[in-house]
């Protein structure tokens, strides 16, 4: 581990991985050494092998060390975009757990959480994932806290949701270790406008779009979204977000052109999709998973809405009945 030379950081890259959200990790610590004029961090790229490993654009990346022979760090992320689920973790998980018995600092960015989930390095504490990938990951791992926020920092757990929640993440490391001032001074470098908090949220593109018409129909999207395997009913929703039924009614009408309770559902069957897509989990559990009482009411209501049964959709996908983890 590092002393007076600063922090030492390593990344381990998966195939596919985002660089996007990998480059904005290491830019913060970049320019926090050249506005500070010194090494306050330093570090390095590790693979399962020291060989070329590319990213989910096609460019390929080097890694400095391979992970049996790589220096022990101060911080370690997993960096991670569209295999995740799917690596085999035996090796990884075995250097994640020596790392984090010393003490080590683990995190993930993008879809690295399901790695940490996966050994065991997350319980009993806070964690997030993109927006996409967290229905799967609850359902995979039901007993972890996943909040929907743009990164957590819990204790010496890191854990973001990929692109620039991965900057965010790093600059209130750096903010943390140097105070705020540096960390603004990195912020103006990049352009990025401000120091997100750990408590900003994800906004999915509904809520986004939802929010330029009315706060009341972005938080009363938000409530069913955060409400989806056991559904509430609409009246209680206009209670929550302080409207009346029949305004919030107008909203959805205007805006969907539908009724909320039909909005409703239709958040619900894409979070089933989510999970058919992404997971192996029986169509019975995705569709109770998803607020359906029966596999059979799910299943009509799934080909209404995308023209094909959920079976036909998996097997579209290619995609057996398994568990993922």
């Amino acid at each position: 581990m590092s002393d007076s030379v600063g922090k030492f950081l390593q990344f381990f890259i998966l195939p596919g991985f985002n660089l996007m959200s990998f480059t904005a990790g290491i830019e913060a610590l970049r320019v926090a050494n050249r506005l500070t004029d010194k090494d306050l961090y330093h570090w390095s790229v590790v693979g399962e092998e020291q060989s070329l490993i590319t990213a989910s654009n096609g460019i390929p990346i080097m890694p400095n060390y391979a992970i049996d022979v790589s220096p022990e760090p101060d911080y370690f992320f997993v960096c991670a975009s569209f295999h995740a689920k799917t690596y085999n973790a035996e090796v990884l998980t075995k250097h994640l757990n020596t790392l984090a018995g010393k003490n080590v600092g683990v995190g993930a960015i993008g879809t690295g959480t399901y790695i940490l989930a996966k050994a065991g390095l997350l319980d009993d504490f806070k964690c997030t994932i993109h927006w996409e990938d967290r229905p799967t990951l609850i359902e995979l791992f039901p007993n972890l806290v996943v909040t929907r926020n743009v990164y957590e920092i819990d204790g010496n757990r890191f854990t973001c949701s990929g692109g620039g929640g991965a900057l965010d993440m790093m600059v209130q490391l750096i903010a943390k270790e140097h105070g705020n001032e540096l960390a603004i001074g990195i912020l103006n470098q990049l352009i990025h406008d401000r120091m997100r908090t750990p408590g900003d949220q994800q906004k999915m593109s509904d809520e986004i779009r939802a929010a330029a018409v009315s706060p009341k129909l972005a938080n009363a999207i938000k409530i069913m979204q955060d409400n989806i395997e056991s559904p509430l009913p609409i009246p209680e929703i206009s209670s929550r977000v302080a409207v009346a039924q029949r305004q919030l009614e107008r909203y959805f009408k205007s805006h969907y052109g539908c009724t909320p309770q039909e909005h409703y559902v239709w958040l619900r069957l894409q979070h089933g999709r989510a999970l058919l897509m992404q997971t192996g989990l029986p169509i019975l559990d995705v569709a109770i998973a998803s607020g359906f009482s029966s596999q059979g009411y799910f299943t009509r209501r799934y080909q209404r809405v995308f023209g094909v049964t959920p079976l036909e959709e998996r097997k579209n996908i290619g995609i057996a009945v398994r568990q993922t983890f």
